[in-house]
């Protein structure tokens, strides 16, 4: 019991998308927070057809988080798959069906190329 209320140490608490914990300390509480803030990423709706991706430069700025949705709304091209080789991802892109790809938060300013399997679209995210 704190202050004549039920003890709450070690609850947890989800607010303004922060985890935090609470601990007793003394007579009083003291609140500590553990988790960084759980911002949603920003979603860039690419559309993939007979001109490539569109729009074909995405702009970020650092440490912005973003989730990239393509849809494939073609089957008259190559572009069936997206690469990102800097990051290791590769994802078929079914068509008509939104396919998220995520771009982790970067640090430093820089440029993210992506492109169709083949490497004749190309495409790029570029973090100020």
């Amino acid at each position: 019991m704190v202050c004549g209320l039920p003890s709450i140490e070690g609850m947890m608490l989800a607010q303004l998308g922060r985890r935090a914990w609470i601990t007793t300390v003394g007579a009083g509480l003291l609140l500590v927070a553990t988790g960084a803030s759980a911002e949603k990423p920003r979603v860039v709706s690419i559309t993939v057809d007979g001109k490539g991706f569109t729009p074909s430069r995405v702009e970020a700025k650092k440490g912005e988080k973003l989730t990239l949705r393509f849809t494939r709304t073609t089957n008259a091209t190559c572009a069936k798959d997206v690469v990102f080789p800097e990051l290791d991802v590769k994802k078929p892109l079914p068509l008509n069906k939104p396919v998220d790809v995520i771009v982790p938060a970067q640090k430093k300013a820089r440029t993210l190329g992506f492109q169709c399997g083949m490497g004749m679209y190309k495409s790029k995210v570029v973090i100020h």
